[in-house]
């Protein structure tokens, strides 16, 4: 099996090793898979190094399995990079979910042996460069069933990045109202033209005036935040008294940021932490399938995989903040 591994800041490596499948596992070629800005924190330093194979989002196709698993050789999958294993104790079993990619090696290979239950098949339609987004898709899917919204209710969601541009999405399909707020003016347009109306630039407009004209003077009912450029006061300060707040998404390297208990506690605010989206994979495909959630102009680059260190360096060079998904690719695809 052929991987590229991150070993230390700006030291990406090509590695070759022997891999057999297992019994019940799949083994799936890897057609396509995406860069995350997690992968890019790793690479960067800005993370804790972890000697890893990056990427949780990747399209492929069956290349062996199981008689009777139920894949066929030559099928197109996607891979869902939640691995699950319960953890017992006195009381019940838990739960306890590793993020490939993330916690483990991920998909940044040619070749990978997957759990058949992290396998699904892709119906005709899906190209490889929207399946990408399907983990980002069941995120932000299981953050919404933490809310229990009404028609109308109103969703701030801090930040225009991937998950925030594809959880303001799935909100227009529920009939929520989502703010979206960035701090750059490329992604607030894409936004737009992805059907977002009411979006706010933070760098440049007045958020206590702006929120509350839409908003009625409530503020926002349920909101959504993800730790990147922000900072969590616009979480606590713009959720109405007795709403909930849903801090989500990959961005594991940002472990701490400051809170206003006081504001907590006199708003009664819920909050809550969600980073998987392991029950809702099926749902995410649906999703994409029926154009509920668009992704076209989600992705900026796509590399060779024999070009990864090449990928990795433009990441990690951007510094106009424009908005855009790197894929990297098989040459046999």
């Amino acid at each position: 099996m052929k991987s590229w591994k991150i070993e230390g800041p700006h030291e990406l490596k090509f590695v070759e090793t022997k891999s057999k499948r297992a019994a019940g596992q799949i083994r799936v070629k890897i057609s396509t898979c995406a860069l995350s800005e997690t992968d890019i924190a790793f690479y960067n330093g800005t993370n804790n190094i972890r000697n890893i194979v990056p990427s949780h989002s990747a399209v492929g196709y069956v290349s062996e399995a199981d008689e009777d698993s139920g894949f066929k050789m030559g099928m197109r999958v996607v891979l869902s990079p939640y691995i699950d294993s319960a953890v017992e104790n006195e009381e019940k079993a838990q739960r306890k979910i590793k993020i490939m990619g993330l916690d483990t090696d991920g998909f940044l290979c040619d070749f990978v042996n997957m759990p058949a239950g992290n396998v699904y098949s892709l119906p005709e339609g899906i190209k490889d460069s929207e399946a990408v987004f399907i983990d980002y898709i069941a995120l932000a899917n299981q953050v919404l069933e933490n809310f229990d919204f009404e028609k109308g209710d109103f969703l701030l969601v801090i930040g225009a990045s991937t998950f925030g541009l594809v959880i303001s999405q799935l909100a227009l399909y529920y009939q929520l109202v989502p703010i979206l707020v960035d701090g750059y003016d490329d992604r607030l347009k894409l936004a737009e033209e992805l059907g977002v109306y009411y979006t706010i630039n933070s760098r440049k407009e007045n958020l206590d005036s702006v929120i509350c004209e839409i908003t009625g003077g409530r503020l926002a009912d349920y909101t959504v935040f993800e730790p990147r450029e922000l900072p969590f006061s616009l979480a606590y300060n713009y959720t109405r008294e007795g709403g909930v707040i849903v801090i989500s998404g990959y961005n594991n390297h940002v472990l701490s940021f400051d809170a206003n208990i006081d504001t907590v506690f006199s708003k009664q605010l819920t909050i809550k932490g969600v980073n998987n989206g392991i029950d809702e994979i099926s749902s995410a495909i649906n999703f994409l399938a029926n154009n509920v959630v668009v992704t076209d102009n989600l992705v900026a680059e796509v590399f060779d995989f024999d070009d990864s260190q090449k990928a990795f360096e433009f990441c990690s060079q951007k510094h106009d903040r424009s908005y855009g998904k790197v894929l990297i690719k098989s040459k046999q695809f």
